[in-house]
């Protein structure tokens, strides 16, 4: 079980039967679409959110819920890539993101706790140095330290002093309660502006897919555009209380925080499908400097890496202009969802949004990372033997650590039997 599932009972929803009609179907009960289904109820939008399970069962529960515009080091990436205008909006678009959370904290008790977050490194000094100078520049209270609380030795840190935490979970559970929703109500394929279930249909005007990641196979090109990658997490008992958040931006850096008498460390992030030692990095770490720490929880967590490390937020794709999609969200879930809501509900609505063109999935294709994804699905689906993924066919690996049956193209997952854990695919595979 994972930590915020524990002692946790969210409220149920019945199974759609048969057909529906509404304005606006939101498809997936995460964090990302319980938060367009209440913007949208708030503005007095008729609409329907489906879920293929129950809410909160899929990503939002491996979340670490931290609450932040600080992800990792990108607005040095992104200033040299697309400039400061963009940077700046970016910036803007996920502390609109983290007031909302803060007015919603007014309202309902998700455990909401301000605390500063911190990006740090054990080796790079400088590059945080540029980061921190970066951030001030678009208008960022951040700042450059070598003290940051942590309990070993590092080599700088940024500090982000206006971010968050909470319990994911029990947010949803305060949304979720007025909204309308249809768990158990798996949708398999979406034709124009109608969502077809496994027994009827939904007809909408306008549909958002915040289902994580997108499942419609080639329309818009995400199989090429996003990746997914596993995050390995422990929570402890008997380990020290840490003053902040904190992530090491390193290929595997550990990433930190506590939640009431537990500390929760995480990393060893590595492709969907491909390695192996996840759990093993993250334990040997936590014996290093936590030796008389005790496990509690373990989980993993999966997320998707867009080209850019900016979210896809806006239009599936051209040939389908009244879908939209929220995804990409490269392990920055919290902002982003609340960013993709606020988004989303504009559009749906035919309203502008200033934002929305940073975030728009319609942008450049050409960066690095689309041909290690070309490169990863030609040699999986050319894989001549071995269980096959129902999405596009490619290859599936299995996971000894978690028993299950993972494909390292597009990163869907089954269990032993082959009954699907994460998407894209949208049907069981033969395993």
């Amino acid at each position: 079980m994972r930590l915020w599932e524990e002692k946790m009972e969210l409220p149920h929803f019945p199974r759609l039967q048969g057909d529906a009609e509404t304005d606006v179907l939101v498809i997936g009960g995460g964090i990302t679409g319980v938060l367009c289904a209440h913007m949208l109820h708030e503005q007095g939008v008729e609409y329907l959110l489906a879920e293929g399970r129950q809410i909160g069962s899929g990503t939002t529960a491996g979340t670490t819920a931290v609450i932040t515009a600080q992800h990792s080091d990108v607005y040095t990436k992104m200033v040299k890539r697309f400039g400061k205008e963009v940077a700046r909006g970016y910036l803007a678009a996920n502390m609109n993101a983290f007031h909302a959370y803060q007015a919603l904290s007014g309202r309902h008790d998700f455990e909401y706790e301000e605390k500063p977050s911190y990006l740090y490194s054990l080796t790079e000094k400088q590059d945080l140095q540029v980061e921190a100078a970066i951030l001030k520049e678009l208008g960022a209270e951040a700042e450059y330290t070598e003290e940051c609380g942590l309990p070993f030795e590092i080599a700088g840190a940024v500090r982000f002093p206006k971010a968050a935490q909470m319990h994911p979970l029990k947010l949803l559970g305060a949304l979720s309660k007025r909204l309308h929703i249809k768990e158990n109500t798996h949708i398999v394929d979406v034709k124009g502006t109608t969502a077809y279930t496994a027994h009827g249909k939904i007809t909408a005007k306008k549909i958002i897919i915040a289902a994580h990641y997108p499942f419609l196979k080639l329309k818009g090109l995400y199989p090429l555009k996003l990746y997914q990658k596993r995050s390995f997490v422990v929570a402890l008992a008997h380990a020290p209380a840490l003053p902040g958040t904190y992530a090491d931006p390193g290929q595997r850096g550990i990433y930190l925080r506590n939640y009431k008498d537990l500390l929760i460390v995480g990393g060893g992030d590595a492709r969907t499908g491909t390695a192996q030692d996840g759990f093993s990095f993250v334990r040997e770490f936590v014996k290093g400097v936590f030796p008389d720490a005790r496990e509690k929880y373990a989980w993993a967590a999966q997320d998707c890496i867009s080209l850019d490390e900016i979210p896809y937020i806006g239009t599936y794709s051209r040939a389908l202009p009244h879908v939209y999609v929220a995804t990409g969200f490269n392990e920055w879930g919290m902002t982003s969802a609340m960013a993709a809501a606020s988004i989303l509900t504009d559009l749906a609505m035919g309203r502008e949004n200033e934002y929305a063109e940073i975030f728009s999935p319609g942008r450049p294709m050409l960066r690095p990372q689309l041909a290690l994804n070309a490169a990863e699905t030609i040699k999986n689906f050319f894989t001549p033997k071995g269980k096959r993924c129902s999405h596009l066919g490619c290859a599936l690996k299995h996971n000894e650590d978690e028993n299950t049956w993972d494909c390292p193209c597009h990163g869907s997952r089954f269990d032993e039997h082959g009954r699907i854990l994460d998407n894209p695919a949208v049907k069981n595979a033969r395993v």
